[in-house]
């Protein structure tokens, strides 16, 4: 996706944005349905991001079509605030696997050599093996 930014603006009007990094022009235009909070990841072509609505979205980093969307047990933030890590296919969406936390996540997850880690309201760090 070289020479586009994708940015979420701080109004909260429910819209993610491409932008064309060069002049700044708009590319595309995506509505989740109710603002978004969280930062969008970009990987092979599609751009994936969470909205309050309870979606995780995948979307053609090109066009800003939908691909596919899976919908949580709360609203999605940096992270899920229904107490559950998700891991979904990237081609699909379908779940691979969920594990429920004592709490809420607010912080963005971070993976490192195959390990996926996530801060959780409790105070505790979780870890998990992606292999």
């Amino acid at each position: 996706m070289a020479g586009v930014i994708i940015t979420i603006p701080p109004s909260g009007d429910g819209y993610l944005y491409a932008l064309n990094a060069s002049t700044s022009t708009k590319l595309w235009s995506y509505n989740t349905g109710k603002d978004v909070f969280s930062s969008p990841a970009v990987a092979n072509g599609v751009v994936y991001i969470g909205s309050l609505v309870h979606n995780v979205d995948a979307l053609n980093a090109s066009t800003g079509a939908l691909l596919w969307s899976y919908t949580t047990g709360g609203a999605v933030g940096s992270s899920s605030y229904d107490k559950k890590v998700y891991a979904l296919k990237a081609k699909t969406g379908a779940l691979l696997w969920s594990y429920t936390t004592d709490s809420g996540m607010y912080s963005s997850p971070a993976v490192s050599n195959g390990v996926l880690y996530v801060g959780s309201l409790e105070g505790g760090v979780y870890a998990f093996g992606l292999k």
